[in-house]
This record gives C-alpha cells, sequence and structure tokens, in this order.
C-alpha cells in the first residue's frame, strides 16, 4: 500500500474511532439514567408512597450490590416532585452529574 494511502487510511480510522467511542459513551450514559430513574421510582413507591419499610430495605440493598451511587438517588428522590416526569428527572439527574466527580468515592 503507498504511504499516502496508508496515511489517509490511518486518519481516516483515528476521525471515526472518537465518534464510536462517543456513542458508546452516550449508549451507557443512556442504559445508565434508565436505570438510575427505575431505581428511583421502586424507592419513591416503597419508602413515600406505601411506606414499605422492608421493600425498601431489599431495594437498598439491590443499590448497595449493584454499586450504585446513593447520592445520585438521593438526589433524584428528594429533588424532584414530580417522579412521573422523565423530563424533570433527568434534567435532575444531569445536574448532579456535572456537579460529581466520577472518579470520586
Amino acid at each position: 500500500m503507498p504511504k499516502v494511502l496508508k496515511a489517509a487510511s490511518q486518519t481516516i480510522r483515528n476521525l471515526l474511532k472518537p465518534a464510536t467511542q462517543h456513542s458508546f459513551s452516550e449508549d451507557r450514559l443512556r442504559n445508565d439514567r434508565q436505570s438510575y430513574i427505575a431505581m428511583t421510582r421502586a424507592l419513591v413507591d416503597a419508602q413515600l408512597k406505601w411506606r414499605d419499610a422492608e421493600l425498601s430495605s431489599r431495594l437498598w440493598k439491590e443499590v448497595a450490590e449493584r454499586g450504585m451511587d446513593r447520592g445520585r438517588l438521593l438526589h433524584l428522590i428528594y429533588s424532584v416532585n414530580a417522579h412521573h416526569d422523565d423530563e424533570a428527572l433527568q434534567n435532575a439527574d444531569t445536574a448532579y452529574l456535572q456537579l460529581v466527580d466520577p472518579r470520586d468515592p
């Protein structure tokens, strides 16, 4: 393969690489966000709506087993008034993620 084609091929691969990683990152964030929103709704129902201590305890145990960010869940539970509103939960989640460094323990 001529040097010009080899350089062009490498350049094209480099251009495509971040887009693929970015897309994967977006998919992961979307799935992650959906998990947090689903767990938030389950916790709100168990704790605030039904006042079911046993279910609430099981859910928090699942949160710990899955390694979920408890601060993120607490933020979603107590900073949003309408937990059925997807947009409000997504906005609150985005605000939390902008404030927190994911590398912090």
